[in-house]
């Protein structure tokens, strides 16, 4: 687990998931990429942030503000790279 800017994150191997599904008894239903919703989360926030860069550094501060738009710089990139991914896993009793 990583403490990112905005909170924590679990980095896995791929194929930890399905095995550690399969270790709990469960059966694998369904598991889908969503990695287009962390590169347009990110774009998209990225965006209203610097819109509103004024108002969020008075309250955040100058540091704070420009790591979090470095950190979702790098969130995009790397999805957009794919260097990054997010799945959902779905695991049901047989």
């Amino acid at each position: 687990m990583l403490r990112g800017t905005p909170g924590y994150f679990l980095y896995t191997p791929i194929g930890l998931n399905e095995r550690l599904i399969a270790q709990a008894g469960l059966r694998l239903d369904m598991q889908a990429d969503v990695t287009h919703s962390i590169t347009e989360l990110s774009k998209r926030w990225h965006a209203a942030r610097e819109k509103r860069s004024e108002a969020l550094t008075a309250v955040e501060g100058d540091d704070a503000f420009e790591r979090m738009q470095r950190f979702l710089t790098s969130t995009h990139r790397v999805s957009v790279e794919g260097r990054l991914s997010r799945w959902v896993f779905v695991g049901v009793r047989p």
